[in-house]
């Protein structure tokens, strides 16, 4: 198994210069922690599935953690996807958490669409329950098992001429990442599909057969995947989580 590691000594005054740069450099380094929005509009889809337009294809459903989307104004380039909200009813005073897996095109800024089980734990299921309430939600770290290690995973397609790879099963949300090829760092972008690759027009390799990949989380914390194989629908597992 291909190891990792958390940010060390050595490595931290790189890893927080790689954060503070991210921030200043990148308009959407949103979410972060503590981000809330109040009396949102907030509904369910009968017919979601988990596959949505994160394309988290190769990440499992987290057990008991419910799926939502959320509005486009939020979505933009899927930052959000993989962020978890505690979302409260303004009705019953009721809360759930649950994972962002996709964009609600239709929705109004700052609403969230649920799946039914979500909609359900908080709303109940009692007949005559409206199917549109108003709702607050707040960014919170994604209760996974505290175990949980980060995932790397090749897209549909990726090769040494494609390089194209999510970060998954993370606790807090990835807003940064980068990858050494040949000892030289360079920076890689958020598709709308959740999927992080070279940007058109900027300098880069034109082949990776292995890199090494450093993901930066909201919460400043950096882990270095070491020579991860660029291949279609490989997951390497990390040692460390952000």
């Amino acid at each position: 198994m291909l190891k990792s590691s958390s940010a060390t000594s050595a490595e931290q005054s790189s890893s927080t210069k790689s954060f503070t740069n991210t921030l200043k450099t990148r308009e959407l380094a949103r979410p972060v922690l503590k981000e809330a929005s109040s009396n949102e509009q907030g509904t369910f889809w009968q017919g979601a599935t988990w596959i949505q337009g994160c394309l988290f294809q190769d990440w499992s459903q987290p057990k008991d953690l419910p799926y939502f989307a959320v509005a486009t104004n939020l979505y933009q380039s899927g930052i959000y996807c993989g962020t978890c909200f505690q979302i409260t009813s303004r009705d019953n005073q009721k809360s759930a958490i649950g994972i962002v897996n996709s964009e609600c095109v239709d929705c109004p800024a700052n609403a969230i669409d649920m799946s039914q089980d979500l909609y359900d734990k908080i709303m109940g299921t009692q007949p005559g329950r409206s199917g549109l309430s108003r709702f607050d939600w707040e960014v919170v770290p994604c209760p996974l098992p505290k175990d949980s290690k980060m995932l790397i995973i090749g897209k549909d397609g990726a090769s040494k001429w494609y390089l194209s790879l999510q970060v998954a099963n993370t606790f807090n949300t990835v807003i940064n990442v980068e990858v050494e090829v040949e000892e030289k760092w360079y920076p890689i972008y958020r598709k709308r599909y959740n999927y992080w690759e070279f940007e058109e027009g900027e300098i880069r390799p034109s082949v990776v057969e292995n890199a090494n990949v450093r993901v930066t989380c909201s919460n400043g914390r950096v882990v270095t995947i070491p020579e991860v194989k660029i291949e279609a629908h490989k997951v390497v597992q990390a040692e460390g989580n952000c």
